[in-house]
C-alpha cells in the first residue's frame, strides 16, 4: 500500500484493485479449493444516481493489516472491510457513503448548480415525497442548494 501521508502515516488501499487480486487468487491453484471470499456489486443506480462498485468480504473470511501505528485509507469502492478487519493498532479510514457516486453524475450536479468541477459538492438524499413520488435530495456547494429531483 503506498504511503499517501508521512506524519501521521496514512497508506492507501485501492479496494477495487484488492477485489481483482482476490478474484485472481480464487482462480489460482491455491485458491480454487476454497469458497468465494467476497460478493461483488458492480456500479448500481438508486434514485437516479449511479453509485460506485461495492463488495463485501464473506464470513468466515476477515482482513488483517500488519500491526503498526499507521492508518489505511480505503479508496475505490464501498465495502465492509472495516467490519471484518482484525482489531489491532491500525486505524481504518472507511470512505463508504452515499456520496461515493460515480464521476459522470457528480459532473452533472456541478453543471446543474453552476459550479466549477473542483468545487466541493455534498449530495444527501432526504426522502421521497409520497404524494408525487419525487425524490427530495439536497445538493449543495458554494452556497447553492437544489432540493428536488422529479421522477422521469
Amino acid at each position: 500500500m503506498p504511503i499517501i501521508q508521512v506524519s501521521p502515516e496514512i497508506r492507501a488501499l485501492d479496494t477495487a484493485a484488492f477485489w481483482v487480486d482476490l478474484k485472481d487468487w480464487e482462480a489460482s491453484v491455491d485458491g480454487a479449493p476454497w469458497t468465494d471470499t467476497q460478493q461483488n456489486f458492480p456500479s448500481y443506480v438508486i434514485a437516479g444516481f449511479t453509485y460506485v462498485q461495492s463488495f463485501l468480504i464473506i464470513p468466515p473470511y476477515f482482513i488483517t493489516f500488519e500491526d503498526g501505528q499507521y492508518s489505511v485509507a480505503l479508496q475505490g469502492t464501498n465495502n465492509n472491510i472495516i467490519e471484518v478487519a482484525t482489531a489491532n493498532q491500525v486505524r481504518i479510514l472507511s470512505q463508504n457513503s452515499a456520496g461515493n457516486i460515480s464521476q459522470p453524475k457528480v459532473d452533472e450536479v456541478h453543471k446543474v448548480l453552476g459550479l466549477n468541477a473542483d468545487d466541493p459538492v455534498e449530495i444527501r438524499p432526504t426522502g421521497v415525497d409520497s404524494d408525487s413520488g419525487d425524490i427530495n435530495v439536497d445538493f449543495s456547494g458554494d452556497g447553492v442548494t437544489l432540493t428536488r429531483m422529479e421522477r422521469q
